[in-house]
């Protein structure tokens, strides 16, 4: 007669055996991640508000499936994530900069809401002019960009 040990064993083998090429198809890794972070400037003052994206520039030959996020602080700084990690994987990239204002329309409202429109070119990655490169050696103002206001 098998013990208890050798019959749940022989059980779960075939299972976990089932599952685990499936699990390790589904992991989506982005890879090595490069820290990107800077700070967005509308003319000479700080956007106080948004959502910087880079999109992957297949044109450059980036064809990561990711496109980094970071969220725009009241100094205008931002860090990307990838997958809820700090970075991004190397290559280049198409910048969009969204405020969450619309073009025309109502503001935002609340205490520290400050309505900043941008141009609308920049919340388009086909039609963005901020165009970057992500990669280990990037100076320290890489990242930094200036947009128009509307």
């Amino acid at each position: 007669m098998k013990s208890l040990c050798s019959r749940v064993g022989s059980f779960w083998l075939p299972v976990f055996a089932g599952f685990l090429p499936i699990t390790l198809g589904c992991g989506d890794s982005a890879g090595t991640l490069v820290l990107v972070k800077g700070y967005i400037k509308v003319d000479d003052r700080p956007l106080r508000q948004g959502i910087v994206t880079f999109y992957p520039d297949v044109e450059k030959g980036n064809t990561s499936k990711f496109a980094p996020k970071g969220i725009i602080q009241e100094d205008g700084s931002y860090v990307l994530k990838t997958m809820g990690k700090e970075g991004a994987p190397v290559g280049w990239y198409r910048v969009t900069i969204t405020t969450g204002v619309p073009p025309s329309g109502a503001a935002p409202s609340g205490p520290s809401a400050v309505p900043v429109r941008i141009n609308s070119r920049y919340n388009d990655p086909t039609k963005t002019p901020l165009v970057v490169e992500v990669s280990n050696t990037a100076q320290p103002d890489t990242y930094n960009f200036k947009v128009t206001p509307q």
